[in-house]
């Protein structure tokens, strides 16, 4: 069996994309799905080389990875089932007004990262884009998708779900093997398959803080970018709790207003600078020795931690060169002094240095809070403190309604990533915008069946 199927193996003839750690980027998820359903085409799993009651393939959740893969399978002329628990395909993405999605912008800086369009390079997709709101994209993924449902070979079943762990069917004899799968729906629907795809997504986000709070979700439509934030009255104050990706993003975005990391970076160019190239190869070549040595380390382990302490200081280092003793610091210190606002916004997270991210978010984080504290500007980030509670009169549970209104945010002082233990103090300050990013929980199905490699380092495209 090739690599990329047994990496994603749960059972047999069932296979997981679900459950991937890193990287989860809209274009790595259907990479991933695509690539699956090509090799284990390819090997018979499914399809024409199958006896006919055993060609059919599950493809389990109708996101970017589900209908990848239900489309590439039709691409290859199977026929498809695909199951979404809810009543239509990309739902997350539909719902969400406010989030940028660029297909390539995390490769930075290969020379590739600014090209905005998926794919860039190798074999036609299923669903190509541009980068885009999310919504908008998914409007048009759902286009593409109506139309290739047309095809009779791909049947969609919305508002269903599997109940229970699908049936092995197994040869008679002494040397019994596995043919394939007997699948229940949760319509009553009892059908065969050769294969199943399960991409349902990666589980619900940690956003909540105590006694009441709950933040704004990844995919919620937010009035992040709108001017004051959406929020009434001067200086309102923010804090982001977390050091991963989403952090990460909405850290960038309060502080300078702009879509993306890459949009922040566009308008320092423009004001003239840009990174010159012996800083980037550094930065890369440190990037990818990383990302190697990720592969190798159990989560919230020492080996990880003593992994991204190297890669934080890598980026720490090079960005005080850059904005002290390099020949052109004056010309990045005025570009990113123009597009950071004057309004205070916090980044509080756990370590000493940032959690498992893509490179392109933490190089401008950390360069927007190193040009800030030049300055003396309230954008901030809090290494080794974690958000123990925030409170405000408003707080149910409800984004909206607590939205703009002051929290008392209580942090409490954390020895590191690795380390449990009493806490040694607390602190205290207020905020009007408070956004908790504290990383995904895990899905409950198959939660017995995990993954071979559930961190991964993905093609840039494919092959």
């Amino acid at each position: 069996m090739p690599q990329l199927l047994r990496a994603h193996e749960i059972s047999e003839y069932i296979f997981n994309v679900a459950d991937v750690t890193y990287p989860v980027s809209i274009r790595d998820q259907m990479n991933r799905a695509a690539w699956l359903v090509r090799k284990a085409h390819d090997q018979g799993f499914f399809g024409p080389r199958r006896a006919r009651e055993f060609r059919k393939l599950l493809v389990c959740g109708a996101g970017a990875a589900g209908v990848t893969a239900a489309l590439e399978a039709l691409s290859l002329g199977v026929e498809t089932v695909l199951v979404e628990r809810g009543p239509a395909p990309f739902a997350r993405q539909r719902r969400c007004t406010s989030r940028w999605i660029d297909p390539v912008q995390y490769d930075w800086s290969a020379p590739h990262w600014t090209l905005a369009r998926y794919p860039h390079a190798g074999p036609p997709m299923p669903l190509p884009w541009s980068a885009d709101r999310s919504h908008r994209l998914a409007l048009a993924w759902l286009m593409s998708f109506l139309r290739a449902a047309k095809n009779p070979l791909l049947s969609f079943r919305s508002n269903d779900r599997i109940i229970d762990v699908p049936q092995q069917i197994r040869s008679v004899g002494p040397a019994s093997s596995v043919l394939g799968l007997r699948v229940t729906f949760q319509t009553g629907l009892t059908d065969v398959f050769g294969m199943m795809l399960w991409s349902v997504g990666f589980g619900e986000e940690r956003r909540t803080a105590p006694p009441s709070h709950t933040g704004f979700a990844f995919w919620d439509s937010d009035p992040f970018e709108h001017p004051n934030w959406g929020v009434r009255g001067t200086d309102p104050r923010a804090v982001v709790s977390g050091g991963g990706d989403g952090a990460l993003q909405d850290f960038i975005r309060l502080s300078t207003g702009r879509k993306s990391a890459l949009d922040a970076m566009e308008e320092i160019r423009k004001a003239g600078w840009s990174i010159p190239d012996r800083q980037r190869h550094f930065l890369y070549v440190e990037e990818d020795q990383a990302q190697r040595a990720l592969l190798w380390c159990r989560p919230s382990s020492l080996d990880e931690h003593r992994v991204l302490e190297r890669l934080h200081a890598s980026y720490v280092s090079t960005i005080d060169e850059l904005s002290t003793t390099h020949p052109d610091s004056a010309r990045l210190i005025v570009a990113v002094r123009r597009l950071i606002t004057q309004r205070s916004v916090s980044l509080v997270h756990p370590c000493s240095h940032l959690a498992r991210c893509y490179g392109l978010n933490r190089f401008v984080a950390l360069l927007l809070e190193r040009i800030a504290r030049i300055d003396g500007l309230n954008v901030a980030r809090m290494p080794q403190r974690g958000l123990s509670r925030t409170h405000s009169a408003s707080c149910a549970n409800q984004p909206w309604a607590c939205h703009g209104v002051t929290h008392d945010v209580e942090l409490e002082a954390r020895p590191s990533c690795t380390m449990k233990g009493p806490v040694a103090s607390t602190e205290r300050l207020q905020a009007e915008v408070v956004v908790v990013r504290h990383g995904i929980i895990p899905n409950a199905d198959f939660e017995n069946m995990p993954m071979a490699l559930a961190r991964q380092i993905m093609p840039y495209h494919l092959p």
